[in-house]
């Protein structure tokens, strides 16, 4: 379920090229097969540049997918904001960071 609505969602929204959503598509497969997406991906060779972009869609579409199907929504956005509030409130100069 999950692997096909993410890759139905990354496909209408058009922001990657078609082979990278049949990418996404096997890397999800795997990861729901036990494997390691990672691994699974290193067999292709070298990750061309614009292949990054494609990984982040994909984790933020997983993430929003399954914040819609947990219990409680709204917690990516709620872990978004403190990640964006530490980063704002953290000075680097005095050896802060996460």
């Amino acid at each position: 379920m999950i692997v096909g609505s993410v890759t139905r969602r990354l496909r209408r929204l058009q922001l990657v090229p078609e082979v990278m959503v049949t990418r996404m598509c096997g890397a999800m497969g795997a990861a729901a097969a036990g494997q390691s997406p990672l691994a699974w991906r290193e067999r292709f060779g070298p990750m061309p540049a614009g292949e990054a972009l494609a990984w982040a869609y994909t984790t933020w579409l997983v993430a929003d997918l399954l914040d819609y199907l947990g219990e409680e929504g709204g917690q990516r956005d709620r872990f978004s904001d403190r990640v964006v509030e530490l980063l704002l409130t953290v000075d680097p100069e005095q050896g802060g960071g996460l």
